[in-house]
């Protein structure tokens, strides 16, 4: 997929080359006549980072339609039926393939139909059979539509099945759209393709090879990676892929001294499942960023804002910060613009220079910072207000700093009826950390399913099954409250927040959660540390024993391929498999300073504890 990048940001050249792949993709349709573009709602995010409405006009589409749940929700009328080329843009997944079909057979059999159906038949008939189709057989012959299907990353061959089963095949023209990697950051790159729970309770690997195909063909501008470090059962799959893949891929991948680092989400499920506390990570948690976009209201209308510190000066100033950081630079930016609209002296002549160059578009700071203060930063303040969430935040602090949950304080949250996502996010957390015993977990699980309806009853069993939810009733090896404390102090996971304030002054990426350092974050750390004898540059820092990950870590299981993954110079890549949350990208960055290393973010997904549990109900 990548071009050279020798002298390209690799994000913008991710960027603009999924932009041509797009522009070929859309290019495939030559038939006369009105085109129709049918997209799938979960991907809509990635084709608005991609490219504009006029992007896609400039290709002859005059309708834009989104294929979401059981219906066609066209953006602008006319119906479909109208159209003499549709095509559907979609992720391969079983379930969108078989609505595809559904809506594109029923646009055939009225297409072939109307030939022969009275000359006053009337669109809005058409329109209808469109919205809610009924299970298709074979498409009628003789139609004059053309349907396209184009398949994000790949069209499989589980695709090509469904619509051979059902009698579609020969009406379909079946295309590969191969975007993988979305340059949420320059320093963060993700598939952002929701798998967890296919990989952790399906055993579904399809994620990982996504991935392995999109590292590789990473590797063609950056280089083939001279070490390959990581740590879980997803690591040893990705790496016995990414060794066969690479024997039969045809683009040249040259030398370099780049470290690639592999982190199986089920090293640490104790991270997703908290509330994070950087800005970033509590956006996310409480908006829901999807594809780096956030819905704002604006006029009464619903908007999506792109957040990305390459477009948001704001954000770019705040997203790394703690939430009292971030809320003090607001306050600052507030002074800035202050005295910018009275015409007041920012200070000296210097500072006044300084000021203007480092604000040449005031009036885009002036529009960031208000959606940031007016509708993002006081939801923060809503949620951490509210009591119910000050209590969900003291049992997470006390779960993770080795205490057991009060019994008292979780029913208080069930009877109440404090949002169910968050609740089970909590349950799962307090079970990672030991902090439960089987007796109390199964009474708490009685009581959730009372309390939000038996309906969920599939998805607590789905947790148990990922090893999100550690109970009796599997398998999965469980933590006791004394091993979870030996995790603590072998990994040094509990740090003075004092110690711990912002990425400008913190000494540790403990502050991200308010003096808990993530684990997955230590775990790299390890990965990342060199051997004794090895020299180096910069202060010396605390070392993680091997032995004490091997402890820590469930089914610890370390890939180590090529040379050393350290000593000086060389990018280093750590991949989250199986998704990554914005406060570990946060606590990352900070880490990559302290050790004197660039370093990049790549993953599978965003997550938050929210949309974990969303997954999992959803499978």
């Amino acid at each position: 997929m990548l071009k050279n990048t020798t002298k390209v940001n690799l994000a913008t050249q991710i960027g603009q080359d999924s932009r041509h792949l797009l522009h070929t993709a859309l290019s495939i349709p030559k038939a006369s006549g009105k085109k129709a573009l049918v997209i799938a709602r979960p991907i809509f995010g990635l084709v608005a980072r991609i490219a504009d409405p006029a992007f896609l006009k400039e290709h002859g589409y005059e309708s834009i339609s989104y294929l979401d749940g059981d219906a066609l929700a066209p953006s602008s009328p006319p119906s479909l039926a109208d159209y003499t080329s549709i095509v559907y843009m979609v992720r391969s997944d079983a379930a969108l393939i078989h609505r595809v079909v559904d809506h594109a057979s029923a646009l055939l059999n009225w297409s072939s139909s109307s030939t022969t159906s009275q000359p006053n038949s009337t669109a809005a008939a058409a329109s209808a059979a469109i919205i809610a189709p009924t299970p298709a057989t074979t498409p009628a012959s003789g139609s004059d539509k053309h349907i396209f299907l184009l398949c994000l990353p790949r069209a499989g061959l589980l695709t090509r099945q469904i619509l051979r089963e059902r009698g579609v095949l020969a009406n379909v023209q079946v295309h590969d759209l191969p975007i993988d990697l979305v340059a949420l950051e320059d320093d963060l790159l993700s598939l952002e393709l929701p798998s967890l729970c296919q990989l952790a309770a399906h055993k579904d690997m399809a994620a990982i090879h996504h991935l392995v195909q999109a590292v590789l063909a990473l590797e063609t501008s950056i280089g083939s990676f001279a070490c390959i470090r990581g740590s879980g059962e997803l690591a040893k799959s990705f790496y016995a892929m990414h060794v066969h893949l690479a024997a039969t891929f045809d683009a040249p991948r040259p030398p370099s001294n780049n470290t690639l680092i592999l982190i199986d989400r089920a090293v640490d499920f104790v991270t997703p499942l908290m509330t994070p506390q950087t800005y970033s990570g509590m956006v996310d948690h409480l908006c829901d960023i999807q594809f780096g976009f956030v819905e704002t209201e604006s006029m009464g209308r619903t908007r999506k804002h792109k957040l990305s510190k390459a477009d948001d000066p704001v954000y770019q100033k705040i997203a790394d910060l703690d939430l009292s950081a971030a809320q003090t630079a607001l306050q600052e930016i507030t002074q800035v613009i202050a005295a910018h609209e009275n015409g007041l002296r920012v200070g000296t002549l210097e500072a006044m220079q300084a000021f203007v160059d480092s604000h040449p578009d005031f009036a885009k700071l002036k529009e960031s910072f208000a959606i940031h203060l007016k509708q993002l930063a006081s939801k923060i303040q809503a949620r951490l207000q509210a009591e119910d969430a000050m209590r969900l935040l003291e049992i997470e602090h006390s779960v993770v700093s080795g205490g057991q949950l009060k019994m008292d304080d979780m029913e208080e949250l069930l009877f109440s009826g404090f949002e169910m996502h968050s609740v089970l996010a909590t349950l799962a957390l307090a079970s990672q950390t030991g902090a439960l015993s089987d007796k109390q977990l199964e009474s708490l699980r009685q009581e959730f399913l009372l309390t939000y309806g038996f309906q969920h009853h599939q998805t607590w069993t789905r947790l148990e099954s990922a090893g999100l939810i550690a109970s009796a009733r599997t398998s999965t090896p469980r933590r006791t409250a004394a091993t979870w404390k030996t995790v603590i102090k072998d990994m040094s996971l509990l740090v003075d927040p004092s110690a711990a304030a912002d990425p400008t002054t913190a000494l540790d990426i403990a502050y991200v959660f308010s003096g808990y350092a993530p684990l997955s974050v230590r775990v790299v750390e390890s990965l990342l540390q060199q051997p004794p004898s090895a020299s180096h540059a910069g202060p010396p820092r605390p070392r993680i024993d091997a032995a004490a990950v091997a402890r820590s870590v469930p089914q610890h299981l370390v890939v180590d391929a090529g040379a050393a993954a350290t000593g000086g110079g060389g990018h280093v890549y750590v991949a989250y498999l199986g998704g990554v949350t914005l406060a570990e990208v946060s606590a990352l960055r900070l880490l990559g300073q302290l050790l004197a290393r660039p370093l990049t973010v790549i993953t599978t997904e965003v997550l938050t504890a929210q949309r974990i549990v969303r997954g999992f109900a959803s499978s």
